[in-house]
């Protein structure tokens, strides 16, 4: 979870293309394939359900 928290913050805190794909491409490099999803799931604007 932390290492989303760091994706999203580096995403918020440019408006560069270049540095937000740099991010990105870190974060997937490093990433476990679960969180990945997750984080693709949540940069894509899915929103975990109510139960």
């Amino acid at each position: 979870m932390k290492r989303f928290s760091r994706l999203f913050s580096e995403l918020d805190a440019t408006t560069s293309t270049n540095e937000k794909v740099e991010a990105l491409t870190r974060y997937f490099a490093e990433a476990p394939a679960a969180d990945a999803a997750w984080a693709v799931y949540f940069l894509a604007g899915g929103k975990p359900r109510r139960w």
